[in-house]
């Protein structure tokens, strides 16, 4: 039953950045379609539904099979029993209670929320993911296998990224769940550089910038594997192939492609953030393959930025038009959110209801498109759940970041993308990887190697 259960989250982690679904109730707002307000049904939440369902039967069979040892099975001496102590008594640690009360305040929003089946769909997002988490966390999984899947899922979104980018075109494809992209359309992800638009690759995500960021934290996921399958490699007992090592430096190659590609700043910034830290908690310099890597790295980086130099420029200095553009919206977002944060401090506007609540309060009659949460997912954090939430959501993170040094590494990779999108807050491959990514980085075990 476990392998069927570890079979089945592999795949949900291969498929994250896949958006199939079916729209249950478009959201409408000023007529127009309004996506946040949106409730659908994932390919990826069905695969959640199924982990739950075997993962309650497979806990009741080994409570069962636990008390028929023991005929004279009390009820608080059984399997049943002794399992849900353990389960209590981790819950009860700090990090998770921290968690679950930020869950349940999450849902007691909905009740001061305006538009609340919303809200609702929101909440659920949100213990969807603290679920997967906690899932991962307990249940006897092989890590090394559900990071092969999260691997694997990135280098096909690589690849695909590369064709994006050549063709110049992002093509849909029936039950994908990609939109089609064009860079000669409005409102499409571009960069003008000499005289031309530029797609900014997609790969199967919503926008380029959550592409970014899944690359950078798959990339930060996998640095810890690498350094371990290095460290195996050259033991006498060599239990890591040459072969095995190549394919993942071959996959980091691919995913670092992916990445470029996505001409993402925050997610640049979180992965070299990640990778100092990185160095400096592992004395990575003193590894003479890290050293070799890093130069092969570097030298792909200094190639890579004569290529596409004018695009890379483009990005970095952000005075073109499109950029000026870009950052005067995110100012005006800012804005918004501080507004809604004055008139709703303490509780928020409720979970989900961002950009509801800037419809409502501050610009009724704009179209719906226009209506974008915040870029920046502790200002979103505190407009929808007010000081009380923001509060749980920094003192959950600090507290993963002080536990555990691999979790500092990806916290502070997450704090830079947090800092500049809402993708990890708003969309639902985003909160999935979120904390799916906790997830393994706080359980990584190498029992591969």
């Amino acid at each position: 039953m476990i392998h069927i259960i570890e079979y089945v989250f592999c795949a949900l982690l291969f498929l994250i950045p896949w958006q199939a679904r079916i729209v249950l109730f478009p959201g409408v707002l000023n007529g127009g379609s309004w996506e946040y307000g949106t409730i659908s049904l994932y390919a990826t939440d069905v695969l959640f539904f199924v982990i739950l369902i075997l993962s309650v039967v497979w806990a009741v069979r080994v409570s069962c099979n636990e008390c028929a040892e023991n005929r004279h099975c009390e009820p608080r001496h059984s399997g049943a029993w002794q399992s849900t102590s353990r389960l209590l008594r981790r819950f009860a640690s700090r990090n998770d209670r921290r968690i679950i009360i930020l869950v349940a305040f999450a849902f007691l929003s909905v009740l001061w929320s305006t538009y609340h089946g919303v809200a609702m769909y929101a909440a659920l997002k949100l213990f969807e993911g603290v679920a997967l988490m906690f899932l991962i966390s307990y249940l006897p999984l092989n890590r090394t296998r559900l990071l092969w899947a999260l691997i694997a899922g990135a280098v096909a979104q690589s690849v695909l990224v590369v064709v994006q980018f050549s063709t110049q075109h992002v093509t849909s494809f029936l039950w994908s769940g990609i939109a089609p992209q064009n860079p000669m359309t409005p409102g499409v992800a571009v960069i003008e550089a000499g005289g031309r638009r530029w797609l900014r690759a997609y790969g199967s995500f919503p926008h380029p910038n959550i592409l970014g960021g899944y690359f950078s934290i798959v990339l930060i996921l996998v640095l810890g594997y690498w350094k371990d399958m290095t460290n195996a490699m050259w033991r006498v007992s060599r239990t890591v192939t040459v072969s095995q090592y190549a394919v993942v430096t071959l996959s980091v190659s691919l995913i670092a492609i992916g990445l470029f590609l996505s001409f993402s700043r925050a997610a640049w910034i979180a992965l070299v953030v990640g990778i100092v830290i990185w160095f400096i908690q592992h004395r990575a310099w003193q590894m003479p393959v890290v050293r070799i890597g890093g130069a092969a790295i570097l030298a792909i980086g200094i190639l890579y930025s004569a290529l596409f130099w004018p695009l890379i420029a483009s990005r970095v200095t952000g005075v073109g038009r499109l950029e000026l553009k870009s950052t005067s919206e995110r100012m005006q977002y800012i804005r918004e959110s501080v507004a809604l944060v004055r008139s709703n401090a303490l509780f928020g506007v409720g979970i989900g209801n961002y950009t509801a609540a800037v419809h409502d309060e501050l610009r009724p009659n704009n179209p719906s498109w226009s209506y974008q949460p915040v870029h920046n997912v502790f200002l979103l954090v505190f407009a929808e759940l007010g000081f009380i939430g923001v509060v749980l959501f920094i003192l959950l993170l600090r507290q993963l970041a002080t536990r555990n040094s691999k979790l500092l590494i990806l916290n502070s990779a997450l704090i830079i993308l947090f800092l500049f999108d809402h993708s990890f807050w708003t969309l639902h491959s985003g909160i999935l990887l979120f904390w799916l990514a906790i997830a393994l980085q706080k359980n990584q075990e190498n029992k591969g190697l």
